[in-house]
């Protein structure tokens, strides 16, 4: 399935800037793996998928942003039941017993869906003060209007091939592959305190 999907993301025209190598928290730079971009005019896309699948052979997951503004049919097809046009859909592909983004939260809600194989994932609730000292951003009225969250642990949450899994905005989450496995989170966009001051003073 994994080789599928890069054979399928190498007949797509993906940008380099939509694509990120990560293992355990830590990105690689588009500079550690440049030879896998070139320049086509102004935009930089991926031109050799086959040494991002070296690179997620040696242990990183890959992140490829924005399936929604891919015109491939066949991803077309994932997004085209979108109910809103502000939509995002990032897929991660992962390694068996590998770590790819680490331990980190969204400032948004997310619906996460397996594509195949299977995910472990470990979730916490953050306080609402933690979360908006980390980012400056607006969130739904139900959590502005909480003055903090509780902590708890929630069980671990194992999802496979078709499962999906909401995370709400400030879980504290990390996610490892029990198998070799891809999902796709998906997400609103959430407009930030300079969207909303420049759409009220363009009224």
């Amino acid at each position: 399935m994994i080789s599928k999907l890069f054979d399928l993301f190498a007949d797509c025209e993906v940008s380099g800037s939509s694509v990120d190598v990560l293992r355990r928290g830590v990105s690689l730079t588009k500079n550690q793996f440049c030879e896998a971009i070139y320049c086509c005019g102004t935009s930089f896309l991926i031109c050799d998928w086959n040494k991002i699948r070296a690179i997620y052979l040696e242990g990183y997951t890959v992140r490829i942003r924005n399936l929604n503004s891919m015109s491939k049919t066949e991803i077309s097809y994932w997004t085209s039941t979108l109910p809103r046009s502000d939509s995002i859909w990032n897929m991660y592909l992962t390694r068996a017993g590998e770590v790819g983004v680490g331990n980190h939260f969204d400032p948004h809600d997310v619906l996460a869906i397996q594509i195949f194989g299977q995910k472990r994932w470990r979730v916490k609730r953050l306080s609402s003060t933690h979360m908006t000292q980390n980012y400056n951003r607006f969130v739904t009225r139900e959590h502005v209007s909480k003055t903090e969250f509780t902590y708890y642990e929630m069980n671990d949450e194992v999802t496979e091939q078709g499962a999906s899994l909401c995370l709400k905005t400030g879980d504290l989450h990390n996610v490892e592959a029990i198998s070799d496995s891809a999902h796709i989170a998906a997400h609103h966009v959430v407009p930030t305190i300079n969207d909303l001051i420049g759409y009220y003073l363009s009224l």
